[in-house]
């Protein structure tokens, strides 16, 4: 009973990560209100169970990463047979942007993961990153910007390094990748929809190196495993690839035409509640 209860919460988390990883709204706020009042709870052992949550936080968005490879695979390989060499050129200069714009915050990230995992995603934390960023978010609308950057081929390594900044602001809980990304990339001239394209494009490397980090410290801290731990890991992963694949492509026909407006208002209530919930300690 417990394994399937699991396993249903599982596929909740999976749908909901799938979900909120590419919206600018803030994955890790949603998965913070899911825990405390749809905690898993896999092994007896506390301290297993609190390394397993890190571990299926990033394992699970593994779906997301696949989801991806799977739509952009023609984008971001340049092995593919028959390419012609031009297009080697365009994808590798992409791939070398992408870690301009990844690799300085991801380094801190690693760095202060501990302070960012407990002091920093706290109710008050949480809720203080949402409304501030949604704000900004709304703001950053308003004002009018020139678009420059049509398609991420057109990205500057000037460029990639701004975004490296507004990446930084992603270490906050409650701000997110995606957020920063697209707000800082409108900022400096990206259309909304190479903005958006980027911040998938970047998901790669995050995710792939949030994954392996975490896999070290659960070997490290000779946390529990099981078959049924790996079930409902890989519950997880699947909805969230299939959620990613629709969300993603979602997202990109909604700015063809939208602002972005409705997310920071959004983010703004969401923080709210989550400060609401924090006051009466409903999370902590």
């Amino acid at each position: 009973m417990t394994f399937l209860l699991n396993l249903l919460q599982s596929l909740l988390y999976g749908f909901v990560m799938g979900l909120t990883s590419w919206l600018p709204i803030s994955s890790a706020a949603h998965m913070t209100l899911m825990k405390s009042f749809l905690p898993l709870r896999v092994f007896e052992d506390y301290l297993s169970n609190m390394a397993f949550w890190s571990l299926f936080r990033s394992v699970i968005q593994l779906g997301g990463l696949a989801a991806v490879l799977l739509l952009y695979w023609n984008r971001l390989n340049p092995y593919q047979k028959g390419l012609r060499e031009q297009w080697k050129r365009k994808i590798t200069r992409l791939w070398l942007m992408i870690l301009i714009s990844c690799v300085p915050a991801g380094l801190v990230g690693i760095l202060l993961d501990d302070i960012i995992m407990t002091t920093l995603s706290k109710g008050y934390a949480l809720a203080a990153g949402l409304i501030l960023f949604g704000a900004f978010m709304v703001f950053a609308e308003l004002k009018e910007t020139p678009v420059r950057a049509e398609t991420v081929n057109q990205i500057r390594p000037a460029d990639s390094a701004k975004i490296s900044l507004f990446r930084f602001l992603s270490l906050i809980p409650g701000i997110g990748h995606s957020a920063s990304t697209i707000i800082g990339g409108k900022l400096i001239g990206f259309s909304r929809e190479t903005a958006a394209e980027y911040s998938f494009f970047l998901a790669v490397p995050t995710i792939a190196g949030a994954f392996i980090m975490r896999v070290i410290k659960y070997i490290l801290a000779n946390a529990m495993f099981s078959f049924s731990a790996f079930g409902i890991l890989l519950a997880g992963l699947v909805v969230c690839f299939v959620t990613s694949l629709f969300v993603m492509r979602y997202l990109l026909r909604y700015i063809r035409r939208n602002d972005l407006k409705v997310f920071g208002i959004y983010r703004i209530a969401l923080g709210i509640l989550v400060l609401v919930f924090t006051l009466f300690k409903v999370i902590s």
